[in-house]
């Protein structure tokens, strides 16, 4: 449900500000034709978070409201579910991030800091803890990085992980968060820990947000509004790392694709038109800020909206970029796997994509009640 805060915003951007920054040269627009849609209420589908498709077409999402993954088969058959709250094995606190390998399903859970893998036919196979204590081979080869805060991203299939080390200075008081003052390394590491691959690094994004004297005591922590911070996404088989940050002093972001294995895929750069914050917005941010970190983030909101809300790697090479906008249809950009653009789609706003390909997208889409069904839509050129 859109927050007071949103809706003012929206309402207020709807008649100031066009829906987003566009590129200099738009690609080809594309064609969605929705060829299956599983209905929520039908399937006892609670607040759906993350989505994933089989190479077997088997769809898997995460009911983070029911700690359970569900699962159904490529026409929208009810296959079952795994999962529910707890704390044993097969268990979940938190139901997040899924990737495949191979057949078998990893979801990780971030509260309990491990992996579950599911089998095909939906049984517990192991668990596995995430890494969070990194070392540098003995004699060392390579130059690793010393990370200080270790988040995995993903488990791989020879147990290996991918992970992303905060490289930010660690406050000596323990009401005031670390910030991020370098870029953070994205790295591979062994079963044991041990560094093994540099991947990429995430720029920093400490400017993003302000810091203040809470009214009782500590720390209050506000993001900037409208400020853009890296995007990510790691390829639902763990094949690719997906980054997106905006050029400073240019009007162009920069995408840059990386292989687990370290290779670089592309990394190019593109122009777009930036599109002014009106000043009806910031007065609108302005006037609902009431909290004294809510002004001091509301006085720091860029000249520019952010030309991106969102990096998605495909399942078959391709990397999608969604363009930021406040109101109307998204707008979604297709590269194919040298970062060069091959079309352009509009998605209803109430469609968020999940899982895309050359052929087809997965999403779920919101309707008036804000029950959310899941959607397949073919791709037509």
């Amino acid at each position: 449900m859109m927050s007071p805060l949103c809706r003012l915003l929206a309402a207020t951007a709807m008649s100031v500000a066009p829906g987003g920054p566009a590129l200099a040269q738009a690609p080809p627009a594309l064609r969605l034709v929705r060829d299956l849609r599983i209905d929520a209420v039908q399937h006892d589908l609670s607040p759906i978070g993350f989505l994933a498709v089989a190479p077997n077409g088997t769809i898997a999402i995460t009911q983070q409201q029911d700690r359970l993954v569900r699962f159904l088969d490529s026409t929208g058959t009810a296959l079952g579910t795994f999962g529910r709250r707890g704390q044993g094995p097969g268990e979940f606190q938190h139901v997040g991030r899924l990737t495949w390998i191979d057949d078998t399903l990893v979801v990780s859970d971030r509260q309990q800091y491990r992996f579950t893998l599911i089998s095909p036919d939906r049984k517990l196979v192991r668990t596995v803890l995430w890494l969070t204590n990194l070392s540098a081979p003995l004699p060392s080869e390579v130059d690793a990085p010393s990370a200080r805060v270790v988040i995995p991203e993903l488990l791989l299939g020879d147990r290996s992980q991918v992970v992303i080390a905060s490289m930010g200075r660690l406050s000596m008081a323990p009401n005031v968060p670390s910030r991020p003052e370098e870029p953070s390394p994205v790295m591979r590491v062994d079963s044991g820990g041990v560094f093994r691959r540099l991947i990429t690094r995430v720029p920093a994004s400490d400017d993003c947000s302000v810091q203040v004297e809470g009214s009782r005591g500590g720390y209050v922590v506000m993001s900037i509004p409208y400020c853009f911070i890296p995007l990510e996404d790691v390829a639902a088989d763990g094949s690719r790392f997906s980054l997106a940050h905006v050029e400073k002093a240019k009007n162009a972001y920069r995408v840059e694709v990386t292989r687990s294995s370290g290779e670089v895929a592309f990394a190019r750069s593109y122009s777009y038109q930036p599109v002014a914050v009106p000043s009806a917005v910031r007065d609108s941010v302005k006037a609902a800020a009431r909290a004294p970190a809510g002004r001091a983030a509301a006085e720091k909101i860029p000249d520019f909206f952010p030309p991106l809300s969102v990096i998605l790697g495909g399942r078959d090479e391709t990397t999608w970029i969604e363009m930021f906008s406040i109101v109307g249809d998204r707008t979604w950009q297709m590269l194919d796997d040298r970062g060069n653009p091959i079309g352009q789609l509009r998605v209803p706003r109430n469609v968020r994509i999940k899982v895309a390909s050359r052929a087809a997208i997965w999403a779920t889409e919101t309707d008036d009640d804000g029950m959310q069904h899941i959607v397949r839509y073919r791709i037509v050129r």
